[in-house]
């Protein structure tokens, strides 16, 4: 299992550390360092570029107080790994970037796996898809990336049906913040609020350190959207399928 965690603060919402994002995400990774003690990262967004610090190590190893400090902005998400598809190495670490054709760069966080990640990988290398990792994260990130579509919703809601497994994912662009879970609903993942921020993570134990507040569980399937106005379910790729929970 992984940690990952999320959050987005609007634009109005003032700080005087333009960092605040990104410590927050510190302290809630802390919360989350049971789940994956291997690397960890953080990505945060200005609103224009990506930011993105991650090694191998503890949580309190990985971050210096420097390294907060360039991950600037008001949406950071952040990650624990506990490899379980792709070896333990600093190229698999996460949050992973891709960048798309007319849509810039997106950062994704992945708890769980996809057990046909090997089929979508080859898929894509036969469109001349170039993978730099052995990670099944990389092939969801790739995936969301070549996917039809003129819009991250669209191209999101587009790739993630095609996926096989139990998974939660996080996302995180330049204009918005995706919480999505699989179908199942078999890896967990829930939303909070700070303030006017909004936050999700894999545990509330997350929401509990940074005095956040607990609002709901992400449902199975749901694909949620935080914006400056908000959460908003995007899609639902649920369907009528079972459900099969997991607290881990």
């Amino acid at each position: 299992m992984c940690g990952i965690c999320g959050i987005w603060s609007p634009r109005e919402q003032a700080s005087a550390d333009p960092a605040e994002a990104a410590r927050l995400m510190f302290f809630s990774l802390y919360a989350l360092q049971h789940r994956g003690q291997e690397s960890a990262g953080i990505a945060a967004t200005d609103g224009r570029d990506l930011r993105v610090v991650r090694r191998m190590g503890l949580v309190g190893q990985v971050f210096s107080e420097p390294d907060l400090g360039v991950l600037t902005g008001r949406a950071a998400m952040g990650h624990t790994r506990y490899s379980t598809t792709g070896a333990s190495k600093i190229q698999n670490a996460q949050p992973f970037t891709v960048r798309a054709d007319g849509l810039g760069e997106l950062a994704i966080g992945h708890n769980g796996n996809c057990i046909n990640a090997r089929e979508i990988r080859d898929a894509l290398a036969d469109e001349g898809v170039h993978f730099v990792t052995s990670s099944d994260t990389e092939v969801i990130a790739q995936a969301i990336a070549h996917a039809p579509g003129t819009s991250w919703d669209e191209r999101i809601t587009h790739a993630l049906p095609t996926l096989v497994g139990a998974w939660s994912l996080v996302l995180l662009t330049p204009t918005a913040l995706y919480a999505i879970r699989d179908p199942l609903g078999v890896r967990p993942l829930s939303l909070g609020r700070k303030g006017s921020s909004w936050l999700v993570a894999s545990e509330t134990s997350a929401f509990d350190t940074i005095g956040a507040t607990f609002v709901r569980d992400v449902a199975p399937g749901e694909v949620l959207r935080i914006g400056d106005r908000g959460p908003v379910t995007i899609a639902d790729l649920a369907s009528h399928e079972r459900r099969g929970l997991c607290i881990f």
